[in-house]
């Protein structure tokens, strides 16, 4: 059951990023967004486990409307599946980027130290390695933080 729900909740995002890789929508089209977005939440609401609730906040991640609402529930999707297992490094990654993107630098230097470098290179995904270190300088460099230059270029 668990399978089938997250082949559904990925059918949802494929959906969400079908409608939004054609650029600006029309209100039909926004109306579907949304509702694709609203079921994703649903279906994790039903499931109770991290990976949905992950997939709900992708869902809403990928939503063209750059919102407080959007934001709201992206936080709020990975809130859950946070809980569930505070170990989700994908959920985690998720909540630093919005944060970032609400300029919330503190918190999201304090997501990205909880991630775990190898987890994602185990997945042959070194580019979210590389992104997460840039998230991280680019958060010092917001908060006006010295930035460790000999540390950061051991780690290239």
């Amino acid at each position: 059951m668990a399978n089938e729900n997250l082949t559904l909740q990925q059918g949802i995002v494929a959906r969400i990023e079908q409608l939004t890789m054609t650029g600006s929508l029309d209100e039909a089209s926004q109306t579907r967004l949304s509702t694709l977005c609203n079921e994703a939440v649903r279906n994790a609401e039903i499931h109770k486990d991290a990976d949905s609730w992950h997939l709900a906040a992708l869902a809403w991640y990928e939503h063209s409307e750059g919102s407080t609402r959007r934001s709201k529930m992206i936080r709020f999707c990975e809130a859950r599946a946070l809980e569930i297992d505070p170990a989700h490094q994908f959920a985690r990654q998720y909540l630093a980027y919005q944060q970032f993107d609400d300029g919330e630098y503190e918190d999201a230097l304090g997501s990205l130290e909880l991630l775990k470098p190898e987890y994602f290179e185990d997945l042959d995904q070194h580019w979210r390695v590389l992104k997460n270190r840039e998230l991280v300088l680019a958060a010092q460099l917001h908060l006006a933080r010295d930035v460790p230059l000999e540390e950061l270029k051991s780690q290239l």
